[in-house]
């Protein structure tokens, strides 16, 4: 299991808002764009494919408009050029989060090189329109297990949870648990148009973050964003900087 809290020395000593990105493929645009924007930010990316991580290692060439990550340089790179350094602030696991009591391992259906950021813990239809490539075995973890001692012991909140997870992303914020209560604010994809087996319910998104007190403040076509109303505002101004803007890919 990832103890994060063994790595807890190893947070620089500024970092005081905590930013969780689950599915950054090759790119981790809302990483880097948190790590960007708030000097005082920790992200943790998760990827469970590692040929994505491989990809967001080594960086790629400049040919999106928004800021991504070069993990071997330390760098983020925006509109083609260097515009910020990592400095230690970006942690990356690779594993898939769903909503589990114990560590265990799942299939993971892995795209071509068309996407590979629409690989799957689901089976893709053929609606999706990408070859699997293979199918693997991944290690597979709660968000709270990986979050809750890091939270105890390092921070009092999670300022941003962004979940891009092909049809898994309910399960992925329910595996929070109790620590829904202390996340600020929620960037999910809620619509992978019937891609997917057994893919979630935008309904079932919407009743889910009501009962838990989200209020819905965006609705894109595929990504919504919601903030926790059980939060004072000041609190999630604290938590949630002015000049983070959100990418919606």
């Amino acid at each position: 299991m990832h103890d994060l809290l063994q790595e807890k020395h190893l947070i620089p000593s500024n970092c005081q808002r905590l930013y969780v990105d689950v599915g950054v493929a090759i790119d981790a645009p809302n990483s880097a764009n948190w790590l960007l924007k708030d000097d005082k930010s920790y992200v943790i990316g998760i990827e469970p494919y590692d040929k994505n991580i491989e990809i967001l290692k080594s960086g790629r060439p400049p040919t999106m408009s928004f800021p991504y990550l070069c993990l071997n340089d330390n760098t983020i790179i925006e509109n083609g050029k260097v515009a910020g350094n990592i400095d230690g602030r970006f942690n990356i696991l690779n594993c898939a989060i769903d909503n589990v009591d114990e560590p265990t391992s799942a299939p993971f259906y892995r795209t071509d090189s068309r996407n590979t950021g629409c690989s799957s813990l689901l089976k893709p239809t053929e609606k999706l329109g990408l070859d699997v490539v293979s199918e693997e075995e991944v290690s597979v973890y709660s968000l709270k297990m990986i979050l809750k001692n890091l939270l105890n012991e390092r921070f009092d909140k999670i300022s941003i949870l962004k979940t891009d997870c092909q049809g898994k992303d309910l399960d992925v914020v329910k595996s929070l648990g109790n620590l829904l209560n202390k996340t600020c604010c929620i960037q999910m994809e809620v619509n992978t148009n019937r891609q997917y087996h057994n893919e979630q319910s935008v309904d079932d998104i919407e009743t889910f973050l009501n009962e838990n007190s989200f209020k819905i403040i965006y609705k894109g076509l595929y990504d919504w964003i919601a903030i926790n109303m059980n939060i004072p505002s000041e609190e999630l101004n604290k938590y949630i900087p002015s000049r983070i803007r959100f990418i919606d890919t």
